[in-house]
């Protein structure tokens, strides 16, 4: 059987876990929100490249 401290101990450690995947949810998150934004951006600009073509050396397909 578990004693206390050990209990206690496990506890925290599953806190410190708990807690680090929200951080690097938060993480994701925040670069999700900056790439859409500068995707939104790339839509609204002008000057963004023009969007992706076949290449001219491969054949087109049939």
């Amino acid at each position: 059987m578990s004693s206390p401290a050990d209990v206690s101990h496990k506890v925290r450690q599953l806190d410190n876990d708990v807690q680090a995947t929200y951080d690097m949810i938060s993480t994701v998150q925040s670069t999700q929100m900056r790439h859409t934004n500068r995707f939104a951006q790339g839509q609204s600009d002008p000057r963004a490249a023009a969007p992706l073509t076949q290449p001219k050396f491969f054949p087109s397909p049939r």
